[in-house]
Formats: structure tokens, C-alpha cells, sequence
């Protein structure tokens, strides 16, 4: 009876929250919609000529409902100035607690970007409408997504706007409706059982769907951070899709933890997708992101005192020993900046050292990035390392965290160094008899990279080309004097029906170890080609 009167005041409370949203909604766009005019769009200008755009009367817009109480987007405004782009977002906010942000820089380690995030001020403009306003250089390259995000405790919505140059000058974006809903604001499980994980109902059936799943083991402190739900190693997850009337698809989700009695707390972010399908929209992707609390029936609250961990980012590389692998190049001779992801629902302290084959520690810097998380339960650090020499191949890296409760959890990495390879074009050679070629390639790089030869074969009967390649075996390779430059060489025959067309050195840079399992993997760090001949 008790849990009845408790699902049921949640319901009355829902209820008078869309209440308060459609009421909000109805007194805002009033005037918007009311001022809203035809629209003249101007074609590609270049930026040379140019200082401000004019702005340009805005379409007819559709309003957007993003989230459940979040934001009701307006529209996306995009004017070329002489800088790059201005661009403007006009929404009204439903949420108290209602952050704007957007991506202002990027970090990449071990094939993983961290945004930082800047924070905007909302304008007032007529009725409830806000807007924010950023201005981003003309990107090098023609597609270049930046992230706006509207961000609450449980829920965030980003907007992906292109600064690419080229388009038009003033675009304004036409949004179609798109509610979604989601079923659960937490999920208790029994742990062995089956459990219902969520009901997820929108209506554009062009939308892609995801699921995130973050999570820390309560009894070892192992964290987890994978993007898809179905492959997290400690659910069994069947997900099924259904189409209905309106072309609404529901997608439905259980999770099975018959294999894993352990006691798992964290949560699931449900994200959803929709794409615009405009080349000349300043707007190309919305993105709803929900969090779903994920808690054990023996638990009281969903994130209890000592809850910490180290997550294991899907795509890093985890030897046999559980240590996690980081990929630096030190060709400028820069030190390193790798990120470590922490669970916590709590202040912690992260120090971080580097272990010495002498048994010694060093202390290595460690700064925890300034800006907006998404979920405060994620803490991500930078810690900073570099080789004592160019002759050195890695650094041993322990890192411990300590939480407000005492709770401690350490964990080890291991950063690989390399340099570039680099291909000796003035000590490789061509030498062609006519009847059999001899190639020899020298590269330097740190380690030593690996050797191979391409050819291209030109036919003097038929109008084509072949290509062939050739790895150069470690018995064919030499040292050169100073240790770090490599050479080796390889000899094929040479049909009587073809000509040498081009020779190309390539030089690859890895490193071998064994994962997790026993598997013996290879990490591919860098690679280089050169052209040493052209007929």
C-alpha cells in the first residue's frame, strides 16, 4: 500500500510539472511566433571582404520540446563575421537548476576526447525567451561540429552547430517536434535476477538511440564507462524495438545479473538522437541525454559512503596485470598529459607518482581540468609525465584516490613513449638490374619502428599497375651508429613483362603485450611513408 501511495504521488507530481511546462510553453512563444516574419538568405561570401553580416528575418520555426522540463529550444542562428561564425540560441528554460555550456577546447589520450566546457549567461529577450550567444573561428577542414549543452543534475541536451566556412551567410533553423519520455528515474534491481530496465518512447523513427553505462564494483572499486549498454561485460542486456501508431518506436530493455552477484551502483544514460539532414542548416544534430539511477535492492541510497573507483574507458588497453596503457609522443619533446577517470560521489584526492627501477617515487603533477562535468559523479584529471631521457621507452605510473569517508582505491598505468618515425630518404636506395631489385630503407624513430617497401608495378603489355608490399625481416635490419635510426632491405625478382614504377619506405612504430586473458595484442602507435624512387 505504501509503495502504491508512493508511485502515485510521483504521478501527481509529474503531472503538475507538464502543467507548469505547457504553461510556460503557451505564454512564451505568444510573442515569438507572432514576430516572426518571411526570410532572405544570402549564398556563400568570402571572408576576405567581409566584416559583419546582416542579420537576416528568421523562417517560420517549429519549436522543440528537447527533454521532459529541461529547455524548449527556439532556434539556431548562424552569422558569418569576419573572424569565423556568431552564433546565437534562442530557448526558453524550464528547469531552476538549467546550465548552458559549450565546448571550447579538446584533449585527446589514449584515443579518448575531453571537452572542456565554458559557461554561458542567458539574455533575456521578449516573454521567457533567453539566448546565448558564442563566436568560433573559420574551421581548416569542411566539417567541424561545436557542442552547445543545456545541462541539468539528471539530464543534458546538446545541439551540434558547424562552423565550416563555405555555407551560407544566415541561417536559421527549422526544429520539428520531437518528445521524448523515459520510463524510470531509478532502477532497483535484486542482484541473480531479472530485472525491467527501461521504456523509452519518441516519435522520429529516423533517430538513433543509445545507451551509456557507468558503474563501480562496490567490492573491488573497479569502475566501468562504456557507451553501449549491450556490450558491458557485466550485464546479459536484451534490447527489442517496436514501431507503433505515429511512427513512434518504443525501445524496451532488461538487464540480467544472474552471472554477477556482486553489488553494482551507478547509473545508465539514456541518449537519444535526431538528425537534421540539412547541408545548409547551422544546426545538423540534437542530442537528449537522461540519467537513470542504477542501484542493488540491499542498498538504501543510490550512491553509498565509499563509493570510488577507477573506470576502465571503453578503447583503453589493459595488459594481463590490469595495468592501463597510455600512448605519448615526445617527437617535440613536450611532457604528457594523460587523463585518469574517477567514480566518486564525493571530494576525493588524487595523488599520482612515478615508480623508478630504483624503488624511488616521484611526485607527478596533477590538475583536474576547470570546467563543467556532465555528471558530477565522473571526475576526470590530467596528471603530467616525461621521460628522464629520449632513450627512455616508458613510465610506471601509480595513481590513489582518497574520498571524503577514507575510502581508498589505487591503480597502476603505464605511459609508452615514442618519437615519430622518420624516413631517411638520403640513406635509402633503388637498385635495378632488370632482372631483380634490391631496396633498402633507413628510418629513425624511437623505438626503433618496423620496415616495409611498397612497389607499384607498371605492365608493357596492358595498360595497368600492380602493387606489391614487403615487410623487411628483423634479420635483414641493422642498427645504425647512435641507436635510434634502423635500416634493412628487401630483394624481389622483376618479371621481364614490367617496369619499376615507384618505390615507397614505410616505418611503423608499436608496441606488443599481453591483455587481458593472455592474448597477445599489438598497439599500433605511429606510422610514416616516403617516396625513395619514381620512374
Amino acid at each position: 500500500m505504501e509503495e502504491l501511495e508512493t508511485k502515485l504521488e510521483q504521478v501527481e507530481e509529474r503531472l503538475e510539472r507538464q502543467e507548469d511546462f505547457a504553461d510556460d510553453v503557451h505564454q512564451a512563444l505568444g510573442p515569438v511566433l507572432q514576430n516572426i516574419g518571411s526570410s532572405s538568405s544570402r549564398g556563400p561570401q568570402s571572408s576576405a571582404n567581409l566584416t559583419v553580416a546582416t542579420p537576416a528575418v528568421p523562417t517560420p520555426t517549429t519549436p522543440i520540446v528537447l527533454s521532459d522540463f529541461v529547455a524548449t529550444l527556439i532556434d539556431v542562428r548562424r552569422e558569418r563575421i569576419e573572424t569565423g561564425y556568431r552564433f546565437t540560441v534562442r530557448y526558453i528554460p524550464h528547469a531552476q537548476d538549467l546550465r548552458v555550456a559549450y565546448v571550447s577546447d579538446s584533449v585527446v589520450s589514449n584515443h579518448d576526447y575531453y571537452n572542456y566546457l565554458q559557461e554561458l549567461t542567458g539574455v533575456p529577450e521578449s516573454g521567457n525567451v533567453l539566448s546565448v550567444t558564442i563566436e568560433k573561428g573559420f574551421a581548416p577542414y569542411e566539417y567541424d561540429p561545436t557542442y552547445i549543452y543545456f545541462m541539468t543534475e539528471t539530464e543534458s541536451v546538446g545541439v551540434k552547430v558547424f562552423t565550416a566556412p563555405g555555407s551560407a551567410g544566415n541561417l536559421y533553423t527549422r526544429v520539428e517536434v520531437w518528445p521524448l519520455t523515459v520510463s524510470a528515474e531509478e532502477v532497483v534491481y535484486v542482484p541473480g535476477e531479472d530485472t525491467e530496465l527501461l521504456d523509452i518512447r519518441y516519435t522520429n523513427s529516423t533517430s538513433s538511440l543509445d545507451l551509456e553505462i557507468v558503474m563501480v564494483n562496490l567490492s573491488s572499486g573497479e569502475a566501468l564507462i562504456r557507451n553501449r549498454l549491450q556490450h558491458s561485460s557485466l550485464f546479459d542486456t536484451i534490447l527489442t524495438t517496436a514501431y507503433g501508431p505515429g511512427r513512434e518506436k518504443t525501445i524496451q530493455g532488461r538487464i540480467k545479473t544472474s552471472r554477477y552477484r556482486y553489488r553494482i551502483s551507478g547509473y545508465v544514460n539514456v541518449i537519444a538522437r535526431t538528425y537534421m539532414y540539412s547541408n545548409s542548416s547551422a544546426l545538423d544534430v540534437l542530442e537528449v541525454k537522461k540519467k537513470i539511477v542504477l542501484r542493488p535492492s540491499n542498498q538504501a541510497g543510490p550512491f553509498p559512503d565509499g563509493y570510488l573507483g577507477f573506470a576502465t574507458v571503453q578503447g583503453a588497453m589493459i595488459t594481463q596485470d590490469g595495468t592501463t596503457l597510455y600512448v605519448c609522443n615526445v617527437t617535440n619533446g613536450g611532457p604528457c598529459k594523460e587523463i585518469v577517470f574517477i567514480l566518486s560521489e564525493r571530494d576525493l584526492n588524487l595523488t599520482c607518482q612515478e615508480l623508478k627501477n630504483n624503488g624511488q617515487r616521484h611526485p607527478l603533477p596533477v590538475t583536474p581540468p576547470s570546467d563543467l562535468e556532465f555528471n558530477e559523479d565522473v571526475k576526470k584529471y590530467l596528471f603530467t609525465v616525461e621521460p628522464a631521457n629520449r632513450y627512455q621507452n616508458s613510465s610506471k605510473v601509480q595513481c590513489t584516490a582518497v574520498n571524503a569517508t577514507g575510502f581508498q582505491v589505487t591503480k597502476q598505468a603505464e605511459v609508452l613513449y615514442f618519437e615519430q618515425p622518420r624516413i631517411l630518404v638520403h640513406r635509402s636506395s633503388v637498385q635495378n638490374n632488370h632482372s631483380n631489385v634490391r631496396v633498402v630503407c633507413a628510418a629513425s624513430g624511437h623505438p626503433l619502428p618496423l620496415l616495409q617497401v611498397s612497389v607499384r608495378l607498371e605492365s608493357s603489355e596492358h595498360d595497368y599497375s600492380s602493387y606489391l608490399q614487403y615487410e623487411i625481416s628483423a634479420e635483414d635490419t641493422v642498427t645504425l651508429p647512435g641507436g635510434r635510426e634502423v635500416q634493412g632491405f628487401v630483394t624481389f625478382p622483376l618479371d621481364s613483362t614490367k617496369s619499376l614504377g615507384s618505390v615507397h619506405c614505410g616505418a611503423n612504430t608499436i608496441h606488443s603485450y599481453r591483455r587481458e586473458g593472455g592474448y597477445l595484442d599489438t598497439i599500433y602507435m605511429a606510422y610514416t611513408m616516403e617516396s625513395i624512387f619514381e620512374a
